[in-house]
């Protein structure tokens, strides 16, 4: 469970251009994989967790999210859902959410993807987070394409030393962003405000402020389900059982 932590933020607003045409007529979260809605993967993801109250930001064909998906019922969730009539990035995204809902950020909370397919043991991040009084804990990976996807880099305790072009030194691995993400409320004074842009700016700044940005590694199950050639690999994985110990389905 996790330990209190119940807020989680769903980045749910995508465009899915590099998934066209499947999203000229479905919004990018009801992409089905495997023969369920992504979002629902990741709804799991957050139940299992012991999440209770989940805010999911919507865009493109976004009045279908929750069509499909409800008030999150089904997986003893709380939906709040935000429609972005402009579509905000990841962190101007996050801060119109807190700007709407400040009980959000009261506490640590998940943010993650719609987009994921994953086995993390998500309970096992947040304790991590809060042993080490992160303000941002990032779930990584290694990949042998790390480099493309832009590299993060920590030390041998797992801080986070180098983030995209700011490096600060010190880093001893290197690995990529899974999209998932434990953060406290001090994150919020590095948003800036209104805006699109990527949550990225914002763990950059806190990097250079001197802020305990923290690496959790993660050695299960990951997939990026933002391409038809990705989903169609998940696809296959599902079906033959390599996808890990994702959590039951609540639907």
């Amino acid at each position: 469970m996790s330990g209190g932590l119940t807020r989680a933020m769903l980045l749910a607003a995508g465009r899915g251009e590099r998934l066209r045409p499947l999203t000229d007529r479905v919004p990018k979260p009801l992409v089905p994989v495997g023969g369920r809605p992504m979002i629902f993967y990741v709804l799991d993801l957050l139940a299992a967790a012991g999440i209770r109250e989940v805010r999911v930001n919507t865009h493109h064909l976004g009045a279908r999210v929750p069509e499909a998906v409800g008030s999150g019922e089904a997986w003893g969730l709380s939906l709040c859902y935000h429609p972005e009539p402009a579509i905000l990035g990841t962190g101007g995204g996050l801060a119109a959410t807190c700007r709407a809902c400040p009980a959000l950020a009261q506490g640590d909370f998940v943010m993650i993807n719609a987009d994921v397919l994953t086995d993390v043991d998500l309970a096992a991040v947040i304790a991590a987070h809060r042993a080490r009084s992160a303000l941002a804990t990032l779930v990584l990976r290694d990949d042998p394409e790390a480099a493309r996807f832009g590299l993060i880099g920590h030390d041998g305790d797992g801080r986070i030393r180098r983030f995209l072009e700011v490096d600060l030194g010190g880093a001893v691995h290197d690995r990529m962003f899974t999209g998932v993400q434990v953060l406290s409320p001090g994150i919020l004074a590095y948003l800036r405000g209104d805006g699109a842009y990527p949550v990225t700016d914002a763990y950059k700044a806190a990097l250079q402020a001197g802020e305990p940005l923290v690496a959790h590694v993660h050695g299960g199950y990951w997939a990026d389900l933002g391409t038809p050639e990705r989903l169609a690999a998940a696809e296959a994985d599902l079906a033959a059982g390599r996808a890990g110990r994702l959590p039951p389905p609540r639907r």
